[in-house]
């Protein structure tokens, strides 16, 4: 088939498919829609438009901060992703939206052909680089400092509602009995509770992504030996914890157990009120940490400088293994460094989350919220403009 006559067939499907959303919520009964994201990229998108057009408003609980960067280099090896020639000049005339400079080049949010398809039926939205940028009631941000984020990436103020996260009433409830489930983690380990405990996030293998241009190490098993040859040495004077990614398989990661740092099988939310260092890569997790003022290193070993943490006074940034390393040293072995940046960002706490354990009463008054005030005409911005 000819590429017009795919675009037809695309353009068909996707109607279709919005018509079939529709028609499931309808049928439902659904007041009020609840996503994880309105994301460009996959069916969410369409799920959203649906709710829409059956009348019905959608609340998005975020789980990542819309960072344009994170797609421009994932798509950066994509050609399909380039945009080049006539049809990329058209699309930086007529909706330039849809492209976004990075490192030296424009690129685009989908190829062009699917945006073409996008416009056509309606999907397409007026930031298509930016998560989350849609027609939602509102945006439940997690913080006062996301919610900040999304305002100078150009969010209406009016669709932001700080509610935290589902993850902070676990937060809250391990942080109160944070003494004994402390030693209920500890004394099974056979680790001392007079020493800190540094909770580890094993990074998740980024180098299936279509680029690896600029990690620092050259597989993931030689960034998972980096990670452990810096962490074994410091458990004598350190409890050492980690815990994997949930993408994770344990037989990759078993490079820690044989070097003497625990692997735990807890879930990541339930053991980090209960540490004293955290240690991560550039992860939404981090965040979660700094809402309990416990200081983080945050090692970017895939040197994607993000900067979504940029400003948390308890939060030391390295993407090398020496920078790292010395991180380790300065705040285990300097008397009273680890105090003074706990110190530092618990003053800062309340910015990065709303830990009290009170997140799902606020969660269902929004919702409630947002079934009584639905209406069709109920948009921030119109799916085409």
């Amino acid at each position: 088939m000819t590429a017009f006559t795919l675009l037809v067939v695309g353009i068909g499907t996707e109607r279709a498919r919005l018509a079939r959303h529709k028609s499931e919520l309808l049928t439902l009964g659904a007041d009020c829609v609840v996503m994880f994201e309105d994301n460009i990229g996959n069916n969410s998108r369409q799920v959203a438009l649906a709710a829409k057009r059956a009348g019905l408003d959608y609340v998005i609980l975020p789980t990542t901060i819309p960072n344009p960067i994170e797609a421009a280099h994932y798509y950066a090896c994509d050609p399909r992703h380039l945009a080049s020639g006539f049809v990329g000049w058209l699309i930086r005339q007529l909706r330039p939206g849809w492209i976004f400079n990075y490192q030296g080049h424009d690129r685009l949010r989908l190829p062009a052909t699917d945006i073409i398809l996008y416009e056509t039926v309606g999907l397409a939205t007026r930031k298509p680089w930016l998560l989350n940028y849609g027609q939602a009631y509102k945006i439940a941000v997690d913080s006062p400092r996301i919610a900040e984020c999304y305002e100078v990436l150009g969010f209406p103020p009016e669709q932001l509602e700080t509610l935290g996260s589902p993850v902070d009433d676990v937060l809250f409830e391990a942080n109160r009995d944070r003494a004994a489930l402390r030693e209920e983690l500890l004394t099974p380990l056979g680790l001392r509770d007079d020493r800190p405990l540094v909770l580890v996030a094993i990074p998740p293998n980024q180098f299936t992504s279509p680029s690896i241009e600029g990690f620092e190490y050259d597989s993931y098993e030689e960034m998972l030996q980096g990670w452990v040859d810096a962490l074994a040495p410091l458990a004598a004077r350190a409890n050492i914890l980690a815990v994997k990614h949930p993408r994770t398989k344990v037989e990759e990661v078993r490079s820690f157990a044989r070097a003497g740092v625990p692997l735990a099988d807890a879930a990541t939310e339930t053991l980090l009120p209960l540490c004293d260092l955290y240690v991560a890569s550039i992860s939404a997790t981090i965040r979660w940490a700094l809402a309990l003022g416990i200081p983080v290193i945050n090692y970017d070993c895939y040197r994607y400088r993000y900067g979504d943490y940029v400003g948390a006074s308890g939060l030391i940034e390295v993407e090398d293994r020496a920078s790292f390393e010395h991180a380790l040293q300065d705040i285990l072995d300097s008397a009273g460094r680890l105090d003074e940046l706990g110190r530092l960002q618990t003053s800062q706490a309340p910015e990065w989350g709303v830990v009290d354990g009170r997140f799902a009463a606020r969660l269902r008054e929004l919702v409630n919220r947002a079934a009584r005030e639905k209406s069709p005409a109920s948009t921030l911005e119109p799916a085409n403009a």
